[in-house]
């Protein structure tokens, strides 16, 4: 008798069951294809891309013109002459050997720092999470409190790395920051 009620409830159930209705295509590509999500994003996009795409663009339009900044009024129109005088600069060259340097320095830096600390936490069976927390530790430091921390090391005069050094035999302090040929690796180790 269970089973005669049982099954007389579910004929009941699929006989007043509703057809479903055929959903448009403006419905089916908001609820399975995934345009809600973009429906959603999309006024934050609109806004990032206004925040980010009109300055670049004006600055596009405005490499293309000859601005004296003291007489913004006088301008004109100069085409590809600064582009031109841009490329044969002797010190665009320079400078973008220099950015190249740093950021191929900076980049193997970063990553054999963080592959060999990684390796040294996984060795580590006790106080593993203390090692963690103190690696983590300059990570969550502000780019300017980093900054000021490396510069008081640099400092010519006083600096910690000169004071270190002043205790070595034979090995002079110098103006870290200053010097030429130690400026772009003292900004290389700070950077990693």
């Amino acid at each position: 008798m269970l089973r005669e009620l049982t099954g007389c409830l579910w004929q009941h159930d699929t006989v007043t069951r509703r057809p479903r209705r055929k959903q448009g295509r403006l419905a089916r590509w908001l609820t399975e294809e995934g345009g809600f999500v973009l429906f959603v994003l999309l006024p934050s996009l609109l806004i990032l891309g206004l925040v980010i795409g009109v300055p670049i663009l004006r600055a596009v339009a405005l490499s293309f013109d000859s601005i004296n900044l003291r007489r913004p009024a006088a301008f004109g129109t100069y085409g590809f002459h600064n582009y031109a005088r841009l490329l044969t600069d002797p010190d665009t060259w320079r400078a973008v050997l220099l950015s190249t340097l740093y950021m191929t320095g900076t980049a193997i830096g970063s990553i054999l720092l963080a592959l060999t600390a990684a390796l040294l936490i996984r060795r580590i069976v006790r106080f593993r999470a203390l090692a963690r927390l103190i690696f983590l530790l300059p990570w969550t430091m502000p780019a300017v409190v980093t900054a000021l921390v490396w510069g008081v090391m640099y400092e010519g005069n006083f600096g910690v790395i000169n004071r270190i050094l002043d205790f070595l035999p034979f090995v002079e302090g110098r103006n870290w920051l200053i010097d030429g040929s130690t400026a772009l690796p003292a900004l290389i180790v700070a950077q990693v």
